[in-house]
């Protein structure tokens, strides 16, 4: 006999795929329950054919009120059922079941036949008319259609019957079992402690998080502060930038002025210079002529103490001869004898500095000249920080060899630096360097106007 599609439990129809689906999805599980993923899929094999009719339905809730399920899948399921049973339409609801297998003997019996009341004996007479007439056809016919009518009305009574049956079994099903419901309170009783503690970790995260945030946004408002006062640093330090930009620019447009001024203030003291020498050359002459016509010797004047003029010192600085040795030259009123060749980072005078000195101060002496020393370096070091101070430096120690060892006046000699601002060839290379680390040798007459310049 072929299986029926249905399922009959205490008198209510179910549907057997769905409860053997169910059965399968929990001997698959090691706990016993149906997971979420198996509560989607039960619920999409009630929906073959694109609808679910009301016996799937109840199964659908049968499953939930006797089977046990793991939390989320239980919260999953019971919000599904509400979609479910709206989705079910009306007509399918009065839909004719398909036929079901007659009812085993056990689960009920025909209701039993109507017995015809015993008929009266006949009297003997009449016994014989009995057994004779009881022969004929009519009588058997009356029989078989009481038979008839008792088993129509045995059906109708037996179907009514069972739907009552039905009706009252859909109701007990209704009512949960006491052993379900003490199973699934025990259920949530063991599962309390666990969701509790996940309950108290989640809480302590929540905590930790907002702690996090309120520090990391205490972190953010702080780099913000400096993001801030480092961008005003920065546009103020732009702007005495730019300030010391303009001053330094001003400065070097000023001392071009100055130099200028002074290159002329030097022409012009140059030319009067040379003007005198001429004038006084002139004059020598003269007299060298009027001696030489009078034919008289004159008396020499007496000497004196009073300092040699400009003309005098021009004259006795080029006529001398030991300007033009191979130590030392001067050159345009130039004294063109530099102490080079300092010791790097050092201010030191070696031998040939002192040499040379030795040579060259003992001329000076006499003379009513003033002696500058202006100290050089290289471009190696800062400016302000090392250099400056070290060409000063080399400067004042040839000023004390040449006071303190030669006895040159001390009130006639004076040094400045300046770095490696004049450079007399490039600092490409060593020997170079050298060159540049020296102290330039500068006349001045007693007006202040510099030799130097002088064409």
């Amino acid at each position: 006999m072929a299986q029926s599609y249905y399922k009959t439990i205490h008198g209510v129809r179910y549907d057997r795929s769905l409860l053997e689906a169910a059965d399968e999805r929990i001997a698959g599980q090691g706990d016993g329950r149906i997971s979420e993923q198996d509560a989607k899929e039960l619920v999409e094999l009630s929906k073959d054919g694109g609808r679910v009719t009301e016996t799937e339905l109840r199964t659908l809730k049968h499953i939930r009120e006797n089977y046990r399920f793991t939390p989320k899948a239980a919260a999953w399921f019971a919000g599904q059922l509400p979609a479910i049973e709206q989705a079910v339409h009306p007509d399918q609801l009065a839909q004719p079941e398909p036929p079901r297998p007659a009812p085993p003997p056990t689960q009920a019996s025909p209701p039993p036949s109507r017995q015809q009341p015993p008929a009266p004996q006949p009297w003997p007479e009449e016994a014989v008319t009995t057994e004779e007439s009881s022969s004929s056809p009519i009588p058997h016919v009356i029989w078989g259609m009481l038979l008839l009518a008792s088993i129509i009305i045995g059906v109708v009574f037996y179907q009514g019957a069972t739907e009552q049956v039905e009706i009252l079994e859909a109701r007990l099903a209704a009512v949960p079992d006491t052993r379900q419901l003490e199973q699934q309170v025990a259920d949530l009783q063991t599962e309390r402690p666990v969701l509790q503690s996940q309950i108290t970790g989640l809480n302590q995260q929540i905590t930790k998080t907002e702690s996090d945030h309120s520090e990391l946004e205490k972190r953010f408002r702080t780099l913000q502060n400096r993001l801030e006062s480092a961008a005003y640093e920065t546009t103020r330090l732009r702007s005495e930038v730019q300030t010391l930009n303009e001053q330094v620019a001003q400065a070097e447009q000023a001392a071009q002025t100055a130099q200028a001024n002074q290159t002329a203030q030097t022409a012009q003291a140059a030319q009067a210079a040379q003007a005198a020498q001429v004038e006084q050359a002139a004059q020598v002459e003269q007299a060298a002529q009027a001696e030489k016509a009078e034919s008289v010797p004159q008396p020499q004047p007496a000497k004196t103490s009073v300092a040699p003029s400009v003309s005098e010192v021009l004259r006795v600085l080029q006529e001398n001869t030991l300007a033009h040795s191979d130590v030392f030259k001067i050159t345009s009123l130039k004294l063109d004898a530099s102490l080079e060749g300092f010791k790097f980072n050092e201010a030191i005078l070696l031998p040939g500095h002192k040499d040379l000195l030795n040579r060259l101060v003992p001329l000076l002496k006499p003379l009513e000249v003033q002696l500058k020393l202006i100290g050089h370096t290289d471009s190696t070091g800062n400016y302000s920080a090392v250099n400056l101070f070290l060409s000063h430096r080399r400067a004042l120690v040839a000023s004390q060899y040449i006071t303190e060892k030669l006895d040159f006046p001390r009130e006639r000699v004076y040094v400045t630096g300046r770095a490696h601002l004049k450079p007399t060839v490039e600092n490409t290379s060593i020997p170079m360097r050298m060159k540049n680390r020296r102290v330039d040798l500068h006349l001045e007459i007693h007006n202040g106007h510099a030799l130097e310049k002088l064409p």
